[in-house]
């Protein structure tokens, strides 16, 4: 049988529940996800834990979670999930954005497996079935289900080929299909990979699929194409440019990892350090150009709220805070963001940010963002200070200079 990748994907999705790995998040994961994405570092990530409950029916169905070498899973026999947190650098990517470093959170996945190794029991005596994990590589890199994606999404044909009389697919993850066994005759599986034009991208082929052992009643293991080729990096960017154009600045420089095997590429992808082109020589501003900058120099932008909720509780607001220079000269100045709940008397600071030495190329705009707590008051959501009729009050720009 020959069917493009999409359509056997979407095939997936009507088979009978039994066999089908099931797509129902545990209950609180999108509470633990968010929690991973407030940290400012990883370091905060290691030793956190959570406790997650299976949804209605899936007691007999055991969680894993991805990268595994993050997550300890412990499944408990009362339908919770107990996890912990470890190596939490595999978790996050830290990316600059307009000269600032900013850490986001990589894609978490989850899988329900059937408690004991993954036997599909067909009741009744006969053939034991089981599931078998599948993985391809080409050109020693592995296969993975965002790659294939790109390529549908490009016009590239993407065919997987097995004996649907032998066995079935019943899943994927991220880099392996899962297919059920119906018989122990000897098959194989292909991937092929042809471009727009016709002309072949790929192959990969794994000739003997693993057998289900009907002595000791247990699943094989997973099969590969190839042997699996180690995580290794490519090579280092060049350092980009200077952050400033005189006095200490930050330039970065990144790596990709170019596998991406259960065990992810050890060590850093993100590097920074400091620069100097050049000393500044600063000139003081008058009174009225250092006011012009507090009250109109800074334009705070909010990206995102996570919370709060009730009166009291607190939340995370991200923001991006533009600093304008209007003037013809260099200019560097700190930027103070201030959050704060109610007002009058019921008027109370909640968190404050800096951002220090934030320099701008004359008439030029530099963007930085962060994050800071905020929290509900009375007849107020805690984002009141945010409003641009508090500019020069709440955020603004202070000990400007001008650079020469």
């Amino acid at each position: 049988m020959q069917l493009p990748i999409l359509a056997i994907l979407m095939t997936f999705s009507i088979i009978t529940s039994v066999f089908a790995a099931p797509t129902s998040e545990p209950v609180g994961y999108q509470n633990m996800l968010n929690s991973l994405a407030s940290v400012s570092s990883p370091s905060e990530a290691n030793g956190k834990e959570f406790r997650l409950t299976k949804p209605n029916g899936l007691e007999s169905f055991t969680l894993t979670l991805n990268p595994a070498n993050v997550f300890e899973v412990r499944n408990l026999n009362d339908g919770s999930i107990y996890i912990s947190i470890s190596n939490a650098q595999f978790l996050y990517d830290m990316e600059l954005y307009d000269n600032t470093s900013i850490l986001t959170l990589n894609k978490v996945g989850f899988e329900w497996k059937v408690a004991g190794d993954g036997i599909v029991n067909n009741g009744g005596g006969g053939f034991q079935s089981c599931s078998l994990n599948v993985g391809f590589t080409l050109n020693n890199t592995v296969v993975t289900k965002s790659t294939l994606d790109y390529f549908n999404k490009n016009n590239y044909n993407v065919n997987l080929e097995f004996d649907d009389s032998i066995v079935e697919q019943i899943g994927s993850t991220e880099t392996e299909y899962i297919f059920k066994r119906k018989n122990n005759t000897d098959t194989g599986v292909n991937l092929t990979i042809t471009k727009p034009d016709g002309s072949l991208l790929g192959r990969a082929s794994v000739a003997n699929l693993a057998k289900c052992d009907q002595k000791s009643n247990t699943s094989s293991s997973s099969t590969t194409s190839s042997t699996t080729s180690r995580s290794e990096w490519s090579q280092w960017t060049e350092w980009n440019s200077c952050s400033s154009s005189c006095g200490e600045g930050k330039q970065s420089h990144t790596r990709t990892c170019l596998t991406e095997n259960t065990a992810p590429c050890s060590g850093n992808q993100y590097e920074e350090r400091t620069c100097n082109i050049r000393a500044c020589s600063t000139s003081s501003m008058t009174d009225s150009q250092k006011r012009q900058l507090k009250m109109n120099g800074v334009a705070l932008n909010i990206i995102n709220t996570s919370g709060p909720g009730l009166l009291r509780s607190t939340g995370i607001a991200f923001y991006e805070a533009a600093l304008s220079n209007p003037f013809s000269r260099t200019i560097r100045c700190d930027i103070s963001i201030t959050s704060s709940r109610g007002v009058n008397r019921d008027y109370q600071t909640i968190d404050h940010k800096s951002h220090i030495a934030v320099t701008v190329a004359p008439l030029g705009v530099v963007k930085t963002l962060g994050r800071i707590n905020i929290m509900k008051g009375r007849n107020d959501t805690g984002m009141s200070w945010a409003d641009g009729l508090y500019r020069g009050n709440t955020y603004y720009a202070e000990n400007c200079t001008f650079l020469d």
